[in-house]
């Protein structure tokens, strides 16, 4: 054998006599030769869709009622009353990110669990001019269904630029992760829009996609009334009326008293029982809540 192979230190071993390898290039070579299943079973994760454990809020939602006797369905139909582009910015699926060790040990390890994506979003002419001004919205640290339910105004009255380009871009970092570029106009409008993106992707890897609405301003943007009802008496208040600091520290999510549990029942009483008053005679209810029977969302 060369002398600098058998004049070299041996391999540390472990309790068991068993050899280790210290080069990082070895460990990844063997673990690409078997399956992760085998060699790491623990770091072998399923894939959870994200997406059954999310209820979607009514306040999501943004009805065309109102606009005219016919409901809008593309884009090209909005803007009618002036109003500009809203883009309500909801979630992202399958978002990549960079992993050396990860793509080293064909996934059997990983550095790090996610990146930090990033949304960006503007519109242009056909001769690629920017329209309006462009919307960032901040970096999530999660790749598997990032989420925003956000909105921001794209700069430009709907109705004036129905020959738009619209571009979506997917970044981390100066990174560009996913990309799309599509007609304004062609697209549905005030509904939920999941459009895949253009990109690089590990094989095998599911495609990443944005979810999305297109809004007409004059439709959402308006006065509305917002009712906000305190919950009971948790324990925690309770402690702190008798200084009770054990009780107050001893944990972070203190439930209802008893006696929040009685107010809470109690407002909920009091309202079925005005709606039940204004379902005989209209008119009937206690003025001072018969608003918060027919919320607007």
């Amino acid at each position: 054998s060369p002398s600098h192979l058998t004049n070299s230190p041996p391999h540390p071993t472990d309790r068991c006599g068993r050899r280790h390898r210290s080069s990082v290039g070895s460990v990844a070579m063997g673990l690409c030769q078997s399956s992760a299943k085998d060699v790491l079973p623990s770091l072998v994760f399923e894939q959870v869709d994200v997406s059954k454990q999310i209820r979607r809020s009514k306040a999501r939602h943004f009805p065309l009622e109102g606009v005219g006797d016919s409901k809008p369905s593309k884009v090209s139909d909005l803007g009618r009353t002036g109003g500009h582009c809203i883009f309500f910015l909801e979630q992202a699926c399958s978002v990549p990110f960079s992993d050396v060790l990860r793509d080293l040990t064909c996934e059997a390890v990983h550095a790090k669990s996610n990146g930090h994506p990033s949304v960006v979003v503007w519109a242009s002419t056909g001769s690629g001019e920017v329209i309006g001004q462009v919307a960032e919205w901040p970096a999530r640290c999660c790749n598997s269904q990032p989420s925003w339910f956000s909105a921001q105004s794209l700069g430009f009255p709907i109705a004036e630029q129905s020959s738009a380009i619209l571009h979506i871009e997917l970044r981390d970092g100066s990174s560009v992760l996913g990309s799309l570029a599509t007609p304004l106009k062609d697209l549905a409008g005030h509904q939920t829009l999941t459009l895949k993106l253009e990109g690089d992707r590990r094989p095998g890897a599911r495609p990443s996609t944005v979810s999305f609405q297109i809004l007409d301003s004059q439709v959402v943007v308006k006065r509305r009334t917002v009712y906000l009802v305190r919950h009971g008496e948790s324990k925690w208040n309770k402690a702190q009326s008798k200084l009770n600091l054990h009780e107050m520290a001893r944990t972070t999510d203190h439930p209802l008293s008893a006696k929040g549990r009685e107010q809470a029942e109690g407002l909920c009483q009091r309202l079925q029982q005005e709606l039940e008053k204004e379902k005989k005679v209209a008119g009937s209810a206690d003025p001072a809540v018969t608003a918060m029977l027919r919320p607007g969302i």
